[in-house]
């Protein structure tokens, strides 16, 4: 029998976590607990928990303190899964979720598809970091000793191909300020490879599908810092 996604309910008693353990208390390979935890007694029911575990941490009620639980879970639980939610969709709160530790952010009122979308790709994440190394991804280098010589070209063909194949596939153009990934793609991407930077501060790195932009393809984008995409 395949093991249960414990879920933790973190904030008061709200519509918002109501929907969470309703959507979820009705699907396979899901564990809810039966009531929200204050921000104050989360962390030490948080501590007796195994990996396969997500806390969903409500921020409007007291967000610095929603902050400080978020960042003590990344720092000390590292293996606690982290969803922060809330009613605003300001780019700069969701950015700051990202920052002290969320892997997802949900704003409300909650969607049940969206609801199951996040949880499901958490579970996935738990499923491949736990799985054999020979099952994990690969990292594919193309790389040219000038410019001009078409690697933008070759690397972006490798990538659609495989997206063509059913593989899950990211493309990054790591030449920052003059990549013309983006723009190679007529992709117009709402975050770039330093808006990751800036969530990252030396711990390890959890990803949002959000900082990607999907081209017709397939193939996820992680957007190079400058752009010559043209906007009307």
């Amino acid at each position: 029998m395949a093991i249960k996604t414990s879920i933790f309910l973190v904030g008061d008693e709200s519509i918002a976590l109501g929907c969470v353990r309703r959507q979820l208390a009705g699907e396979d390979g899901y564990q809810v607990e039966a009531r929200a935890f204050s921000y104050s007694e989360a962390f030490e029911r948080l501590k007796y928990t195994s990996g396969n575990t997500v806390a969903v941490i409500e921020i409007e009620r007291d967000p610095e303190k929603a902050y400080r639980l978020a960042e003590e879970i990344r720092f000390k639980l590292s293996d606690v899964h982290l969803v922060m939610t809330s009613p605003r969709n300001d780019p700069e709160l969701i950015l700051r979720a990202m920052s002290v530790g969320a892997e997802e952010y949900l704003t409300q009122p909650l969607i049940d598809e969206e609801v199951l979308r996040v949880f499901d790709a958490i579970r996935k994440k738990i499923s491949v970091a736990t799985a054999p190394a020979r099952q994990r991804g690969q990292v594919i280098a193309v790389t040219s000793t000038k410019g001009g010589a078409g690697t933008t070209t070759a690397a972006t063909n490798v990538a659609a191909n495989l997206a063509d194949r059913d593989k899950l596939i990211c493309l990054v153009d790591l030449v920052l300020q003059f990549g013309s990934v983006t723009s190679f793609l007529n992709l117009d991407p709402s975050y770039t490879i330093l808006d990751l930077v800036k969530i990252i501060r030396g711990a390890e790195p959890t990803f949002r599908e959000d900082f990607l932009v999907k081209h017709a393809s397939g193939v996820r984008v992680l957007a190079e810092v400058m752009t010559s995409v043209s906007r009307p």
